[in-house]
């Protein structure tokens, strides 16, 4: 548990907007997904002022983030010159 909650932390930190999947199982029976979001969000405290928010977009926001972020083919990134 503590790899995958650094993992998830990591992603919130580099503002990757992709979503981020869990098994309904895992919310059920042994609730393992309550303890790594409790995990995730200690360690967010930690790092952060109360005033810092974590922000849940929409999917088609996410969208746009993931447009912002990568470039569009022919740019010198995907040639290979940066």
């Amino acid at each position: 548990m503590p790899a995958e909650a650094r993992a998830i932390l990591a992603r919130m930190q580099a503002n990757d907007p992709r979503p981020y999947y869990v098994h309904q199982a895992n919310l059920a029976e042994e609730r393992l997904l309550y303890p790594l979001l409790d995990r995730v969000l200690d360690q967010y405290r930690t790092l952060y002022a109360d005033t810092a928010p974590i922000v849940c977009q929409s999917m088609s926001d996410n969208g746009v983030a993931l447009r912002r972020q990568d470039p569009a083919p022919g740019t010198s990134v995907h040639r290979g010159q940066v």
